[in-house]
């Protein structure tokens, strides 16, 4: 017995000596990653390149097979690793980069000088504003920003600009557009509303030169860009916006083309449907009293996930969601027709129709089953990582 327990300590301690051998080897590959900023920033690099991520990923997973280990497991642990060695760059970037005043370039920038341009960022102040004034300075362009008490000096801050990025909140954009006057031939105007149909005709009216519509598909909470989803709506002299375009391509992000009504149809579901509907079922919680720490001791991870889900909507500003509600020329009908629809799934339930509930349930499960996602999977990996992290916690 006592050369069992004798057996059963030197394996626990052997396994505490491989995890401290992970743990170094963690901090090795990370002074890998320190040299590799270095080395991007001198050469105009891009922080994430799908394609070195994707032969990482295939070639330690084929080594998988060689280690009798499990595949998930490999692609997980790398993952986990890659993401942070993303934010890790980017956090190295800041710290070698100094805060800079206004209207000064950052004097270490990470791209040649060559290419550097001449930004003003109007709301530049704003968390997203803000957020892109870093990103640009500390990729080397010299950037000034034009902010609600500095219209007065407008003139002399968009003169002679290669990019105006309208960066204020969704309620003032279009009046901030007719507010401009005078840019350069040049010079291309950009926005980054969650709307693009009425700014991008308003930006057409107002400048005769290149135009771009874009929408961040992410807020400013991030440390990088790595794998986050830009749409671009193009309006006039697409080819003006090729280098801008390409920085954030450089910064990590997918870039995806779409038609200005096009993006503001679908946005109706994407956006407005799904944060009202999150809105009234955090409305119906607080109107119903329910206690939400007894609400998470019962959950399950899905349930629990969906409650993160509706307080993160909670912990933001308001004002974000509200604008999206109402300047979305479709949200009105989208909402509505979600109100038809919940309102004949109701009165089943009020009159038992059950055969009625399963029907629909089944049409509704053919119309997910033509998509090309295994949302199945797809949440079940969800699930498990939020599950683990809940539990650690």
């Amino acid at each position: 017995m006592k050369n069992d327990r004798q057996q059963l300590e030197q394996l626990r301690q052997s396994i505490d000596e491989c995890d401290e051998a992970l743990l170094a080897l963690l901090k090795k590959r990370q002074g890998f990653v320190e040299q590799l900023v270095a080395h991007k920033q001198a050469a105009g690099d891009a922080v994430f390149v799908p394609e070195r991520e994707q032969a990482i990923f295939q070639r330690l997973t084929d080594r998988a097979d060689f280690y009798g280990l499990d595949f998930e497991l490999v692609r997980d642990i790398l993952q986990r690793i890659m993401r942070d060695s993303y934010a890790r760059q980017a956090r190295i970037q800041r710290h070698i980069s100094p805060q800079n005043q206004d209207h000064q370039p950052a004097t270490q920038p990470h791209q040649q000088p060559q290419s550097a341009k001449s930004i003003c960022v109007i709301g530049g102040k704003g968390q997203l504003g803000g957020f892109f004034v870093e990103q640009f300075r500390l990729s080397g362009h010299s950037v000034c920003v034009l902010d609600r008490n500095d219209w007065p000096n407008a003139d002399q801050l968009l003169a002679n600009k290669d990019l105006v990025l309208i960066a204020v909140p969704m309620a003032e954009t279009e009046t901030t557009i007719e507010q401009l006057s005078g840019l350069s031939d040049h010079t291309l105007l950009a926005d980054i509303t969650s709307v693009k149909h009425q700014p991008l005709q308003h930006m057409l009216k107002v400048h005769s030169g290149p135009v771009i519509g874009l929408h961040p598909m992410f807020g400013p909470g991030q440390s990088h860009m790595a794998r986050q989803l830009l749409l671009y709506t193009q309006g006039r002299q697409p080819e003006a916006s090729d280098w801008l375009l390409q920085q954030f391509r450089q910064w990590g992000c997918y870039t995806e083309s779409i038609d200005a009504e096009a993006h503001d149809t679908l946005m109706g579901t994407v956006q407005a449907l799904r944060h009202f509907v999150t809105f009234v079922t955090g409305w119906q919680l607080m109107a119903n009293g329910q206690s939400l720490d007894e609400l998470l001791r019962v959950s399950s991870p899905i349930y629990r996930l969906e409650l993160s889900l509706i307080g993160r909507l909670f912990a933001q500003q308001p004002e974000l969601y509200v604008d999206i509600w109402l300047k979305s020329e479709q949200a009105p009908s989208v909402i509505s027709a979600f109100g038809d629809c919940f309102k004949q799934a109701e009165g089943w339930i009020n009159k038992g129709e059950r055969t009625q509930l399963i029907n629909q349930f089944k049409q509704i499960a053919d119309y997910f089953s033509h998509s090309n996602a295994d949302f199945f999977q797809q949440s079940d990996t969800l699930l498990e990582a939020f599950r683990e992290r809940i539990q650690s916690s």
